[in-house]
């Protein structure tokens, strides 16, 4: 599976681009920032993702375009579902 467990969790005084709420979700899955990935539709996921060290990848299918969501996303932009798999499992 692409992931073990999924967890709700709010840092309330911690926001995006902040990398906190990141490696916090990290850590209490197991996870490092390198061995995790940051899916984001808008450039402030991408800078977190960037600031916590993680792979990030950007989505078309939300609130940012390629334009803005390319130079951000560390390890690709998907245009649909297909190609996030691909991205995630390469």
């Amino acid at each position: 599976p692409l992931y073990s467990s999924a967890r709700q969790m709010c840092i309330r005084d911690r926001h995006k681009p902040d990398p906190q709420p990141l490696l916090l979700a990290a850590d209490r899955l197991g996870g490092t920032p390198r061995t995790s990935a940051y899916v984001g539709d808008a450039g402030v996921d991408l800078r977190a993702a960037a600031a916590a060290d993680m792979p990030g990848i950007g989505v078309l299918w939300g609130a940012g375009d390629r334009a803005e969501l390319e130079p951000l996303a560390t390890a690709g932009v998907a245009r649909d579902v297909e190609a996030l798999r691909a991205l995630l499992l390469a």
